[in-house]
């Protein structure tokens, strides 16, 4: 088996960030430009990778078939023994399980179709003996991001309607790029530690926190920010249960988990910046 990686697709934010990840530590990565089942058989023949890492789930929620996507992945990683590297996220949770924190152990209880195909495509995965599965939480950054949302909202909008019930363990995608590495060095190393993954951030916060965060945050650039407004857990600003936990990530790879306030102030800073090139937004006047 060769000491490659293949990436089933690096087009959405989480593919092209791994794909610049595994550059950047030399390891020898090959990808498909999207999940055509054909196309991918060729390339899995072609390589014969050591590791497939999926990402394809959560850059395509709406118009593929995530079930059939799951098969073909099971058959391709079985036929070539190839480790799996595959990525759910925490819509598999429900709105029900919003009381506590929700580690691997936890039976999910999705709320909508999305949820209940990524739960589908999770148990079809999870009969090849070598795949990971890696659920992720609140993704702060990427296209229509929380933070993205939480700022618009707060500079044109006028009110940021937000839950301060509702808890998520948000992180970045930089966040799932490391522990991605960290299990691919290690695998290749030897580890044989399979199973679910939930990646999170160190400390969990309401979205009515983080609403306060990137609101104080725009304040010191210098711009006037609307209201928060508290409301109830039925008019959350986030649509699924983000507050993941557990220590599967640290205990079989070592990987350390970070606050979510880290890098959220130059994240802001980026998307002030990149507002006011498009011509949506005016500089801050100096105080």
């Amino acid at each position: 088996m060769g000491f490659k990686v293949l990436l089933t697709e690096h087009l959405s934010p989480l593919g092209s960030a791994l794909l610049r990840g595994f550059e950047a530590h030399s390891l020898s990565v090959v990808s498909s430009g999207g999940f055509d089942a054909q196309a991918l058989r060729e390339e899995v023949e072609l390589h014969q990778p050591a590791i497939i890492i999926n990402p394809q789930s959560l850059a395509t929620r709406s118009g593929r078939n995530l079930v059939e996507q799951g098969h073909a992945l099971l058959e391709l990683s079985r036929l070539h023994n190839s480790v799996l590297i595959h990525f759910s996220t925490h819509h598999v949770f429900g709105a029900g399980q919003y009381g506590a924190a929700l580690s691997e152990a936890d039976i999910p209880f999705p709320e909508d179709s999305y949820g209940a195909e990524l739960l589908a495509q999770e148990a079809i995965l999870r009969h090849w003996e070598r795949s990971l599965i890696v659920r992720l939480p609140w993704l702060l950054d990427g296209p229509d991001s929380i933070l993205e949302a939480m700022c618009r909202a707060l500079l044109y909008s006028g009110e940021c309607v937000v839950s301060d019930a509702w808890r998520g363990a948000p992180i970045f995608i930089e966040d799932a790029v490391r522990v991605t590495l960290a299990m691919v060095q290690q695998v290749l190393c030897g580890a044989t530690n399979w199973g679910v993954f939930h990646l999170h951030s160190s400390d969990s916060c309401t979205e009515a926190e983080l609403a306060d965060h990137i609101a104080r945050l725009l304040q010191k650039q210098g711009y006037e920010v609307g209201s928060i407004a508290l409301a109830t857990l039925e008019q959350r600003f986030i649509a699924s249960n983000g507050w993941l936990k557990g220590l599967r990530c640290t205990n079989n790879f070592g990987f350390q988990y970070r606050s979510w306030r880290q890098g959220v102030k130059g994240r802001v800073a980026e998307w002030l910046d990149s507002e006011i090139k498009a011509g949506r937004l005016a500089p801050a006047v100096p105080a």
